[in-house]
């Protein structure tokens, strides 16, 4: 009888590498690598978990190259010229660019424009620092009310309040490092709330639980039920912004 998949993960350098054990009758391991990224470690119903590990580690690059073989056939925005009619994204939803010479910086959403205040002779390198500005900003507070959210969930295991900290990442939504700080993208708010609300409860979920072992992922699912369609929205999202 096999058993149901596993979420497990891998540290390649600095990088998580997550990956899914999913038990077999079959006599001979295989990974799996989907067009999305997602990887399955296909396994016999026998091997151990420390052993699949050594197995993934071993063929870590492979999934790496696998990955990014995937990645370049992605659509990917062009360019971003910071002009006004180009569009930005904010919680799942998409805004117009709206920038206008009104003697003072600012950004707002007003309807479905996010409208740029600029000095007069200010340039587009102008506009994207006010817009990159705005997102830390506007990421900071979103951050802030999903961790209070959850904080009261996590009351209950021993968790409490965590100093949480904004700082662009190329590669990564979120960590929390060995001082129990957690680290958030800003650009993850180019998502839809419920995936930011994920990812805030993975790293607050990491302030018991460091690794990504039974204990984390049960300590997940109690906090989030829900957090694997959470997930898979996130993955299926290919959010991204350049910069």
């Amino acid at each position: 009888m096999t058993g149901g998949p596993k979420q497990r993960s891998i540290m390649v350098g600095s990088e998580e590498l997550p990956y899914v054990i999913v038990r077999t009758s079959s006599n001979s391991a295989r990974l799996v690598v989907a067009p999305s990224g997602a990887v399955e470690a296909r396994v016999p119903n026998g091997r151990s978990e420390q052993s699949v590990e050594q197995f993934v580690r071993s063929k870590a690059r492979w999934i790496i190259r696998q990955q990014d073989y995937f990645a370049s056939f992605r659509p990917r925005d062009p360019r971003r010229r910071y002009v006004s009619g180009e569009t930005v994204r904010y919680l799942g939803r998409q805004y117009r660019l709206k920038v206008n010479q009104s003697g003072q910086q600012s950004a707002k959403l007003l309807g479905k424009h996010l409208v740029v205040g600029i000095q007069a002779g200010s340039d587009s390198g102008e506009v994207r620092r006010i817009v990159l500005d705005w997102y830390r900003m506007r990421a900071a507070e979103v951050f802030r009310r999903q961790a209070d959210i959850l904080y009261e969930r996590l009351a209950a295991h021993g968790v409490g309040e965590a100093q949480i900290s904004v700082r662009w990442m190329t590669r990564r939504w979120g960590s929390c490092t060995p001082t129990k700080r957690i680290i958030l993208n800003p650009l993850l708010v180019i998502n839809p709330i419920d995936c930011v609300a994920y990812v805030v409860a993975h790293e607050l979920c990491h302030l018991k639980v460091p690794n990504h072992g039974d204990a984390f992922y049960r300590l997940l699912s109690t906090v989030m039920p829900d957090w694997q369609k959470r997930r898979e929205r996130l993955e299926r999202s290919g959010a991204h912004l350049d910069l």
